[in-house]
């Protein structure tokens, strides 16, 4: 049965921040990711709506969210989500979040630890990176980003339906988008501006700033305790394995399950996602491998 969508605004350091709640019960926080809204979970939605009260905030500049020219580093938008839990009167709740809303998920957890009760990142990675030449070799995946990180061509690039395509084709074979679906995420880009502004200056602030700051250790000084399950679709061409490892001294409970697909795994595998999801999610559940386990096994 398809749960009851509710559609609220709240306003959130101030922009208004566009919503969709569904179901009762404990809170379930979704953050999405790029390019992509709150339709981004409509596959597992039904069924965590089951057992949560899920709360998908549209994250500021996408979706019917308000898209102001600044707000776009990715501890700023960790305050953006613990913001709107606020505003909803939620005081703790479980966390997950996709691609960049994967990183604000894993933030917010940082930043608020004594909230969020546990957190699933889905196709992303943790922020406890050192240089090396494995690790530059596995940023490979990312070769997109400096593109859309440079002032006026990357608001210029987001904007081509060639170039969007492109990318997505390549971090995601076979990705199962119809038209109407690629119109939902890239249409308020295409012919919005201040939203292709948007995409570029989330993608600026981590190419010419929190990339080097994560790797000069900014994040090695902290320590995540939130018990973490990493949701990875390991045909993922942009995030690979070599980002999903090294953080054993920093993470108390950090744990991977290899899945079937590969970027947006919740196209791919939206029935197994909500089923893994639900089994960590559950008291006491943590039923899946640890991180180096998980990887070897693949090799």
């Amino acid at each position: 049965m398809t749960p009851e969508l509710v559609h609220r605004t709240v306003h959130v350091r101030g922009i208004d921040v566009h919503l969709v709640e569904a179901g009762a019960g404990p809170a379930l926080v979704l953050q999405h990711g790029y390019p992509q809204d709150w339709h981004c979970w409509q596959g597992v939605l039904p069924i965590l709506a089951r057992h949560f009260r899920v709360i998908c905030p549209d994250m500021r500049g996408f979706g019917q969210s308000d898209a102001p020219p600044w707000g776009y580093d990715k501890e700023g938008l960790a305050q953006d989500l613990l913001g709107v839990c606020d505003a909803l009167g939620v005081e703790q709740f479980s966390l997950a979040g996709h691609d960049w809303g994967g990183v604000v998920a894993f933030l917010a957890a940082l930043r608020a630890p004594q909230r969020v009760q546990r957190l699933v990142l889905l196709n992303t990675s943790h922020m406890f990176w050192k240089s090396s030449v494995r690790f530059w070799f596995g940023m490979r995946g990312f070769w997109y980003m400096p593109l859309v990180a440079t002032p006026l061509l990357g608001s210029w690039l987001v904007r081509q339906r060639w170039f969007t395509r492109s990318v997505l084709a390549w971090v995601h074979p076979g990705l199962p988008w119809d038209d109407a679906t690629r119109e939902i995420y890239h249409g308020p880009i295409r012919t919005q501006r201040a939203r292709a502004s948007a995409s570029r200056r989330l993608y600026s602030s981590f190419v010419f700033g929190e990339l080097f700051e994560a790797l000069r250790g900014r994040y090695r000084r902290e320590r995540l305790t939130v018990p973490t399950l990493m949701l990875h679709g390991q045909a993922d061409r942009a995030v690979r394995p070599a980002l999903l490892s090294g953080h054993e001294p920093y993470a108390d409970d950090l744990r991977l399950e290899l899945l079937r697909g590969a970027h947006f795994v919740c196209d791919d595998e939206p029935e197994l996602v909500a089923e893994r999801m639900l089994a960590f999610l559950a008291p006491g559940g943590h039923d899946v491998a640890p991180v180096a386990d998980a990887l070897a096994a693949t090799r």
